[in-house]
């Protein structure tokens, strides 16, 4: 969870959005409101491929929130136990999500 609040940093500072002193809900509602309003943007909407940038962002948006809902929170807050087995799915789920992510996104 925590290289995830790396890369939800990273995705944050994309958009202007700081993640110091705040908890992941308050950013991903910004971050998500941004990616919704690329379009009023002129330097998104400049870019030729901008509606792809705009995908791929919001798909994004959209696995941060879920993750916080199904395990960040749990596991943050000592509530989750997880097996070995089921820790190792999140993990490799996890790691294939900062895979794609940082094919976009730079520390």
């Amino acid at each position: 969870m925590r290289v995830l609040e790396i890369g939800l940093t990273a995705f944050g500072g994309l958009f202007g959005i700081s993640l110091a002193h705040t908890n992941w809900a308050p950013a991903i509602e910004q971050i998500e409101s941004r990616v919704r309003d690329m379009h009023k943007d002129p330097a998104w909407k400049a870019m030729p491929d901008y509606k792809k940038h705009q995908e791929f962002y919001a798909q994004a948006a959209s696995h941060f929130g879920i993750i916080k809902d199904a395990w960040r929170n749990y596991t943050a807050h000592a509530r989750g136990i997880y097996t070995e087995e089921k820790a190792t799915l999140i993990f490799d789920n996890v790691e294939e999500f900062m895979r794609t992510l940082a094919t976009r996104l730079h520390e």
